[in-house]
């Protein structure tokens, strides 16, 4: 490994990745990575809860969700998620509510505050000398995360015979009921990308345009769809994690998917910094070449 890096790549997409495969071992991504899969890991649950509770009085559809969360997570984790949307659905109380709200709220902001630490590190950012204004502004964004996966989850669940029960009551489009089965899915990509964008910006401590941020926000979100389907098929037909680990099968293959999804989340600002560095070194030339 250490006599590929020193070879010299002359074409920029070569140059752009061995710079990548540097700053993965020399900024600790597998190591950030696998902080921010502990603080996910105890995020997820919490969330499930609150919302299935919240809910529960409504009839939470929860085949519909389960088949939303199949066409990205393995079966296991489905599974998982099925079996506690079914309890805590049948068992929704008061103290369980507020229990799962403190804590949808606290792991989540660990969860960004882990991440922005890593982002921070990417794009050369020193710690925020402001504590105090740094957590509010965490709490604040775990607030808007929770409402983006609701959202998501919502658009994704609404089907077409959904809306086509709707508009008895109100006036609906019937092109706009057609077009839904792939609008849906497009927002929540537009969604998911203003979540990551949010974080990136938040790192480096200033708004920045949106030519700097979309390329390493598309990446990221491209692989994590390729990585999550990928994962899902192996899993569900080469891998037999029940043989190897038993009745903690669902929880190993949990982390395993939090685990790749949090190195991509991280390889992304990684390859936003890189663009960002090469665009400026770029802008140097030129202006010494004047």
């Amino acid at each position: 490994m250490k006599k590929l890096l020193e070879k010299p790549l002359h074409t920029a997409p070569g140059q752009v990745g061995e710079e990548m495969v540097k700053r993965y071992f020399a900024h600790d991504v597998a190591r950030d990575s696998a902080a921010l899969t502990y603080y996910l890991l105890f995020a997820i649950f919490p969330l499930l809860i609150f919302i299935s509770t919240l809910v529960g009085k409504l009839d939470l559809d929860i085949p519909a969700v389960t088949a939303w969360m199949g066409q990205v997570a393995p079966a296991q984790v489905v599974a998982m998620v099925d079996s506690y949307l079914v309890y805590v659905t049948e068992n929704h109380s008061p103290q369980l509510l507020w229990f799962s709200l403190i804590f949808s709220v606290w792991f989540p902001m660990r969860a960004t505050g882990c991440v922005l630490h890593s982002m921070r590190k990417a794009f050369g950012k020193a710690a925020p000398e402001n504590i105090l204004l740094d957590t509010v502004r965490n709490f604040l964004y775990a607030l808007v995360l929770i409402i983006l996966i609701g959202a998501s989850i919502v658009m994704t669940v609404v089907g077409r015979r959904a809306l086509e029960f709707l508009a008895r009551f109100f006036t609906l489009n019937q092109r706009f009921i057609d077009a839904w089965s792939y609008l849906r899915f497009v927002l929540v990509f537009v969604l998911l990308a203003f979540a990551i964008g949010t974080l990136y910006m938040m790192a480096q401590g200033s708004r920045r345009p949106l030519g700097e941020v979309w390329p390493g926000v598309v990446t990221s979100l491209v692989l994590w769809m390729v990585l999550s389907i990928s994962f899902s098929y192996y899993v569900e037909n080469m891998a037999n994690y029940a043989v190897l680990y038993g009745s903690i099968a669902a929880i190993v293959v949990v982390l395993l998917w939090l685990y790749m999804s949090a190195v991509v989340v991280i390889l992304g600002a990684e390859l936003t910094a890189v663009l960002q560095q090469r665009k400026v070194r770029v802008a140097r030339k030129g202006e010494e070449a004047t």
